[in-house]
C-alpha cells in the first residue's frame, strides 16, 4: 500500500499532525519507536511542570472539538472538575505523558513499536521508502521527521559518559544514590534548576556537597509576561519567516529568556529551599551556585572528577573535584541516522536545524512532489517557537492544509501586537 505520509516519531509534534489528519482521510501511518508510549521519561522528575497552558495541546489552537483535545481526556478519565478545583498554576510532565498515552492509545495510524532503520527514495516509483528494523518496509509519497534533538555533551565531558558523568535526559531512568556524594551540576536552565532543587531537597539520598555552574550571569526567569508571550502566537511566526537571516540570528539570542528561563515558581522553590536549610542548619558552604562561568575542562583524578571552570566576572580560574557530573547542557539538531542514505539531498546545522519553507517542507535536491516535513527542525526559519509546543497544532494544521492543496483548518493570526506593516489596501482603508 502506498501511504500519503509517514510520520517517523510520535512525540507531541507528530502526535499532533496524526491528531488532525484523523479526519481528511488520508492514507497516513506514524511510526514510534517504543513499545509504550512515554514523553521523556528521563526528565520526568518529582513536581516537574510544563512551561505551557494546557490549551496548548494537540490540537485545541485549531480544532477546540477534536477528540484528541486534553480537556476531552479529563472529562474520558473523569478528574474534569478535579481538575478545576485543584487551580494548579501548570499542568505536571506527568499528567501530560498520560493525555499524550491516551491520545496515542485511541489512535488506529500511530504504531508503538516500529523503530525505523533507513528512509531512501526511489526515483523509479517517486515515493520513500521506509524500511524497518524488523525488516518490513512502507512506501509513502511524503515523510513528516518527529524525532527530536539530540543530547547535547560538552566535548570537554563526552570522554567521560557513564556511569558518574550523564546527561541530565536520562537521570529519572537511572537508580540514583548520591547520598554522601559531591556533585556538579552543569547548565543554567529550568532542567538544571529542577535537578538542583531535587538534590538541596535530597530526593536522591543527602549529597556531600552541590556545586551549580552556569554560564549565565543570573538564575535567569522565563519571561512568561503577556506581551512576550505573543512570540509564541501565528502573527509573530509569520512575521519571521519573512525576515533575513542576519536579523533572524538577532533576535533569536535577544528572546533567549523567553523559551530558555527558569519558571519563576522552580526559582521561588529553589530560594524557599535554601533558606529553610539555613534555618533548620545554618549556612552550608558545601551548596554553592556559580554563575557567569564557563566549562572549560572535566579531568578524571584518583577522587573522581576536577570540573574547571572560568569566572566570566573577574576572568578567574575555578576548579572544583566531585564525584558526580550532571550535564543539564541542553540538546542540539541532528541528521537521524535512518536519514543517512538522503543526507546529501539537505542541510542540518547543529544550531538551527533545517532549512524550511513556510510550510515546515525541507529545501531538499530531491522531486519537489515528494514532500518531506521536519517538526522541531526549523529554528532559523520559523523562530523561537519552533521547538515549542505552543503552536503545536498550528504547525500540524499547516502541514495537513499544505498535504491537502485545501484550508481543511482555518488559521487566525489574533493577537494585539501588530508585527507587519499594513499592506497598501488596509492603509487605504484606515485612512
Amino acid at each position: 500500500m502506498m501511504y500519503d505520509l509517514v510520520g517517523i516519531g510520535a512525540g507531541p509534534f507528530n502526535l499532533s499532525l496524526a491528531a488532525l489528519l484523523e479526519p481528511t482521510g488520508l492514507k497516513t501511518c506514524f511510526l514510534e519507536r517504543q513499545k509504550q508510549y512515554q514523553w521523556h521519561p528521563g526528565m520526568m522528575l518529582p513536581g516537574a511542570k510544563l512551561q505551557n497552558s494546557y490549551l496548548r495541546d494537540l490540537v485545541t489552537g485549531v480544532d477546540p472539538t477534536n477528540r484528541h483535545s486534553f480537556l476531552n481526556y479529563l472529562v474520558e478519565s473523569g478528574r474534569f472538575y478535579r481538575f478545576l478545583h485543584a487551580d494548579q498554576s501548570a499542568v505536571s510532565r506527568q499528567e501530560f505523558d498520560l493525555y499524550l498515552k491516551w491520545a496515542s492509545s485511541r489512535m488506529e495510524h500511530v504504531r508503538s513499536g516500529g523503530e525505523v532503520r533507513e528512509v531512501d527514495y526511489c526515483e523509479q516509483s517517486a515515493c520513500f521508502q521506509v524500511r524497518l528494523a524488523d525488516n518490513s518496509e512502507l512506501t509513502s509519497k511524503h515523510l513528516s521527521l518527529g524525532t527530536g534533538k539530540k543530547a547535547k555533551i560538552p566535548p570537554e565531558a563526552s570522554s567521560f559518559m557513564g556511569n558518574d558523568c550523564f546527561h541530565a535526559s536520562e537521570i529519572a531512568l537511572r537508580k540514583l544514590n548520591l547520598a554522601g556524594k559531591r556533585i556538579a551540576v552543569v547548565g543554567g536552565g529550568q532542567s538544571g534548576a529542577e535537578i538542583f532543587l531535587n538534590l538541596i531537597n535530597d530526593n536522591w539520598g543527602k549529597p556531600a556537597a552541590v556545586t551549580w555552574i552556569s554560564r549565565r550571569n543570573n538564575l535567569a526567569p522565563l519571561d512568561e509576561t503577556p506581551f512576550t508571550n505573543e512570540f509564541f502566537a501565528p502573527g509573530y511566526q509569520e512575521a519571521f519567516i519573512s525576515m533575513p537571516p542576519a536579523k533572524k540570528d538577532q533576535l533569536l539570542s535577544e528572546q533567549k529568556l523567553a523559551s530558555d528561563g527558569i519558571s519563576g515558581e522552580t526559582l521561588r522553590d529553589i530560594y524557599q529551599s535554601l533558606y529553610q536549610r539555613e534555618v533548620s542548619l545554618g549556612l552550608n558552604s558545601e551548596i554553592q551556585i556559580k554563575p557567569s562561568r564557563e566549562l572549560t575542562n572535566v579531568s578524571k583524578i584518583a577522587s573522581g572528577f576536577d570540573v574547571a571552570y572560568v569566572n566570566k566576572i573577574d576572568e578567574q580560574w575555578e576548579s572544583t573535584q566531585v564525584d558526580v557530573v550532571l550535564l543539564c547542557t541542553g540538546y542540539q539538531y541532528h541528521v537521524p541516522t535512518y536519514l543517512y542514505p538522503l543526507a546529501e539531498k539537505f542541510d542540518c546545522d547543529a544550531s538551527y536545524g533545517m532549512a524550511l519553507d513556510p510550510q515546515y517542507r525541507v529545501r531538499w535536491e530531491g522531486n519537489p512532489n515528494n514532500r518531506i516535513y521536519a517538526l522541531n527542525m526549523g529554528l532559523m526559519s520559523h523562530g523561537i517557537v519552533d521547538p515549542q509546543m505552543s503552536l503545536n497544532a498550528v504547525r500540524a494544521a499547516t502541514i495537513v492544509n499544505d498535504l491537502s492543496s485545501e484550508a481543511v483548518y482555518q488559521l487566525s493570526s489574533d493577537g494585539y501586537l501588530q508585527w507587519q506593516s499594513l499592506t497598501s489596501e488596509s492603509q487605504t482603508f484606515a485612512a
